[in-house]
This record gives C-alpha cells, sequence and structure tokens, in this order.
C-alpha cells in the first residue's frame, strides 16, 4: 500500500467532503486531494476533476446534478470509487481501485477515454449512449457495461400515451467498446458483460410495482368503468434501439462468462373509446349536439431494433453468448361509441372507429470475418424476434345508433439475422483452431421443392448442413410453407433423400427438437396443377379477381427449377384437388355452387395485378372455352347441401361473416349482400377449410351448430354442440334481459 501521495507528499488525515446543494456556478478540483480516509464531492452544478484525488483507506465518491469530468488520476488504495452524473461522464484520465470496484453511472453520455483497473467489480451503467476507448480491466471481479433504458410504464393506456408524446416513446441505447487509435482491452476475471436493453425495463417501470399492478386493477373494477380513463385518440409512438458495437476490443474472461448482446422491447398497448358518461336530459332519439355522434382512433408505431456487430476477439474460459433480442407487441383497441350505461340511447347517433398499427423489427447479430470468438465452454451466436400485432376496431351503433363504421391497418415487417464470417472455436484445451465455414445459403422455391407428405424439402447435391444447425428462414412474398413463420429462426433436421445425391431438411423450433426428430408440420398439402408441357405440378396457393372480374391464379414465380416457362399459352394442364384446402366455382350470379371439378383444363396467362409479388397470373379455361371462376374462401355446409362461402373471420368477437362484400363499380363504395337463404338458429353446419385457413379454432370437416342474432343479419357465431347453441340463442339472452330490466324497474 502507497503510503505517499502520488506527489510524494504524505496523506493529510481524516477525510474530505464537499456537498453543494444550491451552488450557482461549477466546481473544479483544481489542486490535489490526497487524504488518509474518504473523498466525497457532490454538487448540484458540474464537477471538473483537473487535480488528482487519492484515499489511502476510505473511497472516493464524486457526483452532480448535471455533468463530470475527470480530467485527472483518481485512486483508492483499499477502497471503492464511485462516479454519478445526472446529464454526461467523462472520464479522460485514469481510475484505479487497488483493493475495491469501480461504479459509472450517468443518465446521458459516458465516455471513457482512459484506462478503468480495480481489484473486484467494475461497473458502467449509461441510459443514452457509453463509448469506451480505453482498457476496462478487473483482476478478481466482473466487468459490466451496460446501457439500460428508464421508461416508465403507468399502465393506464392515456398516461402511457401522454408520455410517448412528450418523450416519443423511444429509447436509443448504443454502447461503444474500442476504436480505430488501437486495442481495447475489456477484462473481467469473473466475467464480462456488455449489453443494451432498450424498451421497458423494470427496474424503472411503476406498472411492474406490485402494489400497484395490484391495487390499480382493483380500484378500476370498483368504479366500474375502466374505460372511461381512456381517450378518444390515442396515439404511441415506439422506437426502442439497442446497438453494441465491438470495433478492435478484445473482451475476456478467465473464469466467467462472455455476454455481449443487444435488447429492445416494444410494447404498445392501449384503447381509444369515446365514450357517454352522461344523460342528456332530452328525449330519445334528441340528444344534445356531441351526443349524436362519436369517434375514436389509435394510431400505434412500434419500430424496435437489437443489433450487435463485433470486430474483434471474445475470449472466455467458461462460455460466450453474443446475441440480439426484440420483443415487439402492439395491442389496439378502438371503440368509437360506448355507452357506459348513465346515458339514454341515441338511435340516430353516428360512430366512426379508425386503428392503425404499424411494427418493425430488426435483430441483427453480425461477427465480422477478421474476428475471433473462443471458449472452452459452449458458444451461442444467436439473433431472435418476437412480434405481435394486435389491432381491433369496433364502431357501435347496433341498439345505439343509425351507423357505425369501423376501419382497421395493420402492417409488420420483420428482419432477424445472425451473419458468422469469422472463428468459432470450443476448444477445451486453447483457442487457436479455426471452426468450420459457414455453410452456404440454401436457395429453395418452396413450391416446387416441398413434400407435404413428411414436411420437408428437398435438394440434390451433398448437405452443406447437419442436424441441429440454426437457420432463418426468409421468404420474399411471407412465404407459401405453412407452419414456417419468415425471418424465424429455426433448426434443421438433416437426412438422405430418396434418390442418389439427393437430401432433405424438415424444421424444427429448438435445437433439442431436431435431436429429437420432432418436426414442425406443413399441414395439408395445396391444390396442384400438372403442366403436361414440362411434367411440374406447381401448387395454387393464392387466388384473386382483378378490375376486369377475372378469377387469377397467381404465382411468385414464373419458371420451373430448370429455367423453363412454368405456364404458356394454350398449355393444358390436369387440376389435383386437396382434401383440407377447398377451391371451388361460382356460377354467373357469384353464388358457391361446389368443389373446382379435377380433371384436365386449357391456361390462358394475363396480366398480374400484383406483378411485383407475383409476376405470373393465369386463368383457367374449361371444355367449354369459359374460364372458370373460381373461390378459395372457406364455406360452412348446411344438411340440405346449401353453401355459405366465409367472407371473415373476426377473432376478438367469435364471429363469422356470411355476407357477400363487393365494389359498386359505378360509386366505387362496398356493398354487402346477406345470403339468399339465410341461417337458422341451432342448424348443422359442416366446415370446410379455404385454400388458407387462418383460424385454428375451427376443425376441417367438423361440424358446428349456429347461433343466429336476428338483429345482426349474415353474421353467426358458432357452437360445438346443439345445447350450446340453444343455450347462447341471443333471442332468448335477449328477452330475459328485457324480463330483468322490467323487474328490476318495478322494484
Amino acid at each position: 500500500m502507497l503510503t505517499v501521495c502520488p506527489d510524494g507528499t504524505a496523506p493529510q488525515p481524516g477525510s474530505y467532503a464537499h456537498h453543494e446543494t444550491l451552488a450557482t456556478t461549477p466546481y473544479v478540483v483544481s489542486t490535489p486531494l490526497c487524504f488518509e480516509g474518504d473523498v466525497a464531492i457532490s454538487s448540484n452544478q458540474s464537477v471538473t476533476v483537473n487535480e488528482d484525488i487519492f484515499s489511502a483507506t476510505g473511497d472516493v465518491t464524486i457526483g452532480s446534478n448535471t455533468s463530470v469530468a475527470v480530467n485527472a488520476e483518481v485512486t483508492a488504495e483499499a477502497g471503492d470509487i464511485e462516479v454519478t452524473a445526472d446529464q454526461s461522464l467523462t472520464v479522460s484520465d485514469s481510475l484505479t481501485s487497488d483493493a475495491g470496484g469501480i461504479t459509472l453511472e450517468a443518465d446521458d453520455v459516458i465516455t471513457i477515454q482512459a484506462p478503468l483497473t480495480a481489484e473486484e467489480a467494475i461497473e458502467v451503467t449509461g441510459h443514452k449512449t457509453i463509448d469506451v476507448d480505453a482498457d476496462v480491466v478487473s483482476d478478481n471481479g466482473e466487468v459490466t457495461i451496460e446501457a439500460v433504458h428508464k421508461r416508465l410504464n403507468f399502465g393506464l393506456s392515456a398516461l402511457d400515451q401522454l408520455q410517448d408524446l412528450f418523450a416519443n416513446g423511444s429509447g436509443q441505447l448504443q454502447v461503444t467498446v474500442g476504436g480505430m487509435s488501437g486495442e481495447v482491452v475489456i477484462q473481467g476475471h469473473e466475467g464480462v458483460s456488455v449489453t443494451a436493453e432498450a424498451g421497458i425495463n423494470d427496474d424503472y417501470n411503476i406498472g411492474s410495482n406490485p402494489y400497484y399492478k395490484n391495487i390499480m386493477p382493483v380500484f378500476l373494477e370498483l368504479i366500474g368503468k375502466p374505460d372511461l380513463f381512456s381517450l378518444p385518440l390515442s396515439v404511441q409512438v415506439w422506437n426502442p434501439t439497442a446497438e453494441v458495437t465491438a470495433t478492435n476490443a478484445k473482451i475476456i474472461s478467465d473464469d466467467g462468462e462472455v455476454t455481449v448482446s443487444a435488447v429492445a422491447e416494444a410494447n404498445a398497448k392501449g384503447k381509444a373509446v369515446w365514450n357517454r358518461v352522461i344523460g342528456t336530459g332530452s328525449e330519445v332519439g334528441e340528444g344534445l349536439g356531441f351526443d349524436k355522434g362519436g369517434g375514436a382512433a389509435g394510431l400505434f408505431f412500434t419500430d424496435a431494433t437489437a443489433t450487435v456487430d463485433v470486430i474483434g476477439s471474445v475470449l472466455s474460459g467458461d462460455g460466450v453468448e453474443v446475441s440480439s433480442e426484440v420483443t415487439n407487441e402492439i395491442e389496439l383497441e378502438v371503440s368509437a361509441f360506448t355507452n357506459n350505461g348513465l346515458s339514454d340511447t341515441n338511435p340516430s347517433s353516428v360512430a366512426i372507429g379508425f386503428g392503425l398499427t404499424e411494427l418493425r423489427t430488426t435483430s441483427t447479430v453480425n461477427v465480422d470475418e477478421n474476428s475471433l470468438i473462443s471458449s472452452t465452454g459452449s458458444v451461442t451466436v444467436a439473433a431472435s424476434g418476437e412480434d405481435d400485432n394486435s389491432n381491433s376496431v369496433k364502431a357501435t351503433a347496433y341498439r345505439d345508433g343509425v351507423v357505425g363504421a369501423a376501419a382497421g391497418f395493420t402492417y409488420t415487417d420483420a428482419t432477424v439475422s445472425a451473419v458468422v464470417d469469422g472463428k468459432v472455436t470450443m476448444s477445451p484445451d486453447t483457442a487457436s483452431s479455426e471452426s468450420d465455414s459457414t455453410p452456404a445459403t440454401l436457395d429453395f422455391n418452396p413450391a416446387l421443392q416441398v413434400d407435404f407428405s413428411n414436411s420437408s424439402v428437398g435438394f440434390s447435391g451433398t448437405p452443406d448442413y447437419q442436424t441441429g444447425d440454426a437457420v432463418v428462414f426468409s421468404s420474399e412474398d411471407n412465404g407459401t410453407i405453412p407452419g414456417l413463420v419468415p425471418d424465424t429462426i429455426y433448426y434443421l433436421i438433416v437426412t438422405a433423400g430418396a434418390s442418389p445425391n439427393t437430401y432433405q431438411v424438415q424444421f424444427a423450433e429448438t435445437a433439442e427438437d431436431a435431436a429429437d426428430n420432432e418436426f414442425i408440420s406443413f399441414g395439408a398439402a395445396f391444390p396442384e396443377l400438372n403442366n403436361l408441357r414440362t411434367g411440374v405440378d406447381a401448387p395454387i396457393t393464392i387466388t384473386a379477381v382483378d378490375a376486369d372480374d377475372r378469377h387469377l391464379i397467381l404465382f411468385g414465380y414464373d419458371q420451373t427449377l430448370d429455367g423453363v416457362a412454368l405456364f404458356e399459352d394454350g398449355d393444358t394442364v390436369t387440376f389435383m384437388p386437396s382434401s383440407g384446402r377447398f377451391l371451388g366455382v361460382e356460377d354467373e350470379n357469384q353464388n358457391l355452387i361446389g368443389p373446382l371439378a379435377a380433371g384436365n383444363y386449357t391456361v390462358t396467362t394475363v396480366e398480374s395485378p400484383l406483378a411485383e409479388q407475383y409476376p405470373l397470373a393465369i386463368e383457367l379455361i374449361d371444355a367449354e372455352g369459359q374460364p372458370m371462376a373460381l373461390n378459395s374462401a372457406s364455406y360452412l355446409e348446411s344438411d340440405s347441401g346449401t353453401l355459405y362461402p366465409i367472407s371473415a373471420f373476426d377473432m376478438t368477437e367469435n364471429t363469422v361473416d356470411l355476407n357477400t362484400v363487393t365494389i359498386d363499380s359505378t360509386t366505387n363504395e362496398k356493398v354487402t349482400t346477406a345470403p339468399g337463404t339465410m341461417v337458422q338458429q341451432g342448424e348443422s353446419l359442416v366446415f370446410r377449410s379455404g385454400l388458407i385457413s387462418n383460424v385454428p379454432s375451427l376443425q376441417d370437416g367438423a361440424t358446428y351448430y349456429a347461433i343466429v342474432d336476428a338483429d345482426n343479419e349474415g353474421i353467426i357465431q358458432l357452437g360445438l354442440t346443439a345445447s350450446q347453441a340453444e343455450s347462447s340463442n341471443p333471442a332468448v339472452q335477449n328477452a330475459q334481459a328485457h324480463l330483468a330490466a322490467m323487474v328490476e324497474g318495478q322494484s
């Protein structure tokens, strides 16, 4: 232990303390401070250290309500060093703790331009940007460099909305280690963690407080009107960004794990509600001006990004994790007119609701070709992204208005990738051997290389992958393989093909599933067209009706695997239907009359209405030379054989819409037509799945029972049993509710 100050003099006895709460000028350390005990400095103004600070037996603490700049050496021989700032923190000269640890924390930018050296743990915590361009070494502890977002979450949509409007809902976090001036070493004997976490952090999350979280729902239920705290306009914009970059850096731990990670979380949840909460005192239908209509709009946007770039070395005696993770969720509920039971109904009111959600997710990891990741334990390099975009819009006019209009628009985009161009080794003794080269990208046409019988994709040649390898499945047109989600990580099951020099791959959700041969099922095969000219079977995955009322089959490719035109005018094709994926035909009145018959048809190629995404469009011509009017919707079939095409499913209300929706060519307005034969209460109906069915609760070929509300024409619910349908009969429920209301009014 040193017994003298850095300038050779003896330390002053006792401690040094300087605390300011009402200072009007910055505090500057302009003379050396060398004491036996603690050195403590705090100020409501900025603090600048221009001369050395030394403590022989105590701690050194420096704090400011604004900024701190350390431009001289700070040493604690026996204690800890702690430097905190509400704004920026800059270290331009060395900090040394010979027996303790070092803690740095600031809300704004942290810049480290000089070495940090400690016997115990070193913690650097920022809430915006951390730039480390000097060595950070802990001889016997951990090194933690963490940027974490301080984002409050109240749990009430109105308060969350206001916060997002004023703060733009964003957490832009960046951690940079190293630079171009020279190699930077980050070393912790017990482990190293370099992370950025943007989004909702539970350390600063009001909504995560157990008392708040448990009491608030009870309070809302007691007053009975949770939606009263929602506003007619709800806007949330969240764009958390977490970036970690290690350039010309060596990150090392002898005995602990090394983690380099970026995490971004966006969680936009809320409501937009137009409430009617007071009576007008007028007769029914004669409400005041504000009572004659209502509107609610919700606009939610999230853009969550987590990126990790490594250009350097990451070495560990235990394990290494280099990862990016994004959790991105939107849950928007818009109710354009909510009568809370405190006002009369108004049959002349108009309700309009609008919801718009846009969700973007980016999660990437890049390990440069000149980088080395080595560990005597495990090595994990992974990028993950999870998103959920829910938009429910409702305009209420039923029994309380003349008209309701609701519109919802949802957009989702995701990019998830992990690219390793450098060396990865997992040797028990050394970290010098090179890893195998990165497997080549497998490009394939899912329509022509998928075998639905065993949910596999076939390839020719020698496999460059092995069972258990992690891959990212991506698709330009969001995929034609049911069960797989574009830009999602899957684990391969690789087996030999049926023919020589071929192999096939199946996809598993986890590495354990791949090892156990538990693959993801692609479900029912699509109906196919066999081209007699090429011999190729092309699955039908999407149909469309263009502006000229032509019923088209669209393809996202226009050539076979051999480069031959997939279809040409005059080609004869054989249609082969598939159980579980219905493709039907309509008559001249647009009534569904049954399935498209198996057999031969002639092809006519036409201009695609979506040429950029689907370059090839064809019509099927029957034996009489007439184009077939196709219908790929799911439908319900009654015992009498009546077919009811399903135009829409409402997963929120659990309803099935049997109305036909068309566009009037003269007015360009939507026209809704009820079925010619109405479904009766309790009627048994068999569900047939269409070409694409996204309703997992309904099974193809299963029988359900209609629940019909006479006041909601063409829209029904389905019961699993006849007794369930009868007990849910709206006519009975409404009569009981009316009787209960009359009895209550007389009491």
